[in-house]
């Protein structure tokens, strides 16, 4: 077997794991900031974001037929969504924290 035919899906699935890492990932300055950091880190790395919005996700499980129902015996949890404005020529960043730890990061529209 040639080489470069185990060679081509190896360099694929790497740049499939690379775009989902870039998904996930924001960078302020030299410093990465990386799913599962907290605020406080996040804040020391990035400073200040310039929205910040909290709502309360009620809780929920998936019954046994795969619909999702919300459990109001259980405590919701607390979703909070901050967006940094790197500027006119860099695009926005959404990051969103469940509890308090960076689940999500979604680039927006560029800054103002």
């Amino acid at each position: 077997m040639n080489k470069a035919w185990v060679a081509i899906p190896v360099a694929l699935t790497l740049l499939g794991t690379e775009a989902a890492w870039a998904d996930t990932n924001l960078r302020c300055g030299n410093r990465l900031v990386t799913v599962e950091d907290s605020q406080a880190s996040i804040r020391s790395k990035c400073g200040e974001p310039s929205e910040i919005s909290t709502l309360i996700e009620p809780a929920r499980y998936r019954n046994r037929w795969g619909e999702w129902v919300v459990d109001r015996s259980q405590p919701g949890n607390e979703v909070t969504v901050w967006v940094y404005n790197f500027g006119r020529d860099k695009l926005m960043m959404q990051l969103r924290f469940v509890n308090g730890t960076l689940q999500d990061v979604q680039p927006l529209d560029y800054g103002h």
